[in-house]
């Protein structure tokens, strides 16, 4: 097995403030100011993954740097996109409170029920989606960075050997 770590390149989000931070473990960072709501999804793509054709994917991890500013902010859900226009699979993590005051590293697992090709992993639009929720009044969510580790399986390519007599 091989694996491959990156940083994503591109972060995104309606309402998010400064999401493009997400991109270096460097604490500076992106935030939500919500109250008692669902916050709107953080995207994190554009990973510059190289994973050769033929490969077979067999895990992807969620790494992230974040934290609850103020409040009590939990995962409403993290998922893989293949498209960065709709989510695929399930849920790799729900309910997961996130640390109070101090950046926390949380690693989430699985393919989510969904397979992957290298070249969807390998496009732009490959990433993984945060939504958080605030449960009070004064929640706030801080993520710092967000990167994906693919663990996959190079595909063996077999080559004759020509014997001469």
């Amino acid at each position: 097995m091989a694996v491959e770590t990156r940083f994503c390149g591109t972060g995104a989000g309606t309402s998010w403030t400064t999401p493009g931070n997400i991109t270096a473990d460097d604490n500076v960072d992106a935030f939500y100011a919500g109250a008692i709501s669902v916050f709107p999804a953080l995207k994190a793509t554009n990973f510059g993954f190289t994973i050769p054709a033929g490969a077979t994917i067999d895990n992807l991890s969620a790494i992230m740097g974040r934290y609850a500013i103020t409040g009590i902010v939990i995962d409403n859900s993290v998922r893989w996109t293949k498209d960065n226009v709709v989510t695929v699979g399930a849920d790799i993590d729900a309910g997961a409170t996130w640390n109070a005051g101090t950046e926390q590293e949380n690693t989430l697992s699985g393919l989510g029920g969904s397979s992957f090709t290298p070249a969807e992993i390998n496009a732009s639009t490959f990433g993984v989606w945060i939504v958080a929720e605030g449960t009070d009044i004064d929640a706030e969510a801080d993520v710092d960075y967000v990167k994906v580790t693919v663990t996959y399986t190079a595909a063996v390519t077999w080559i004759p050997k020509v014997m001469m007599f």
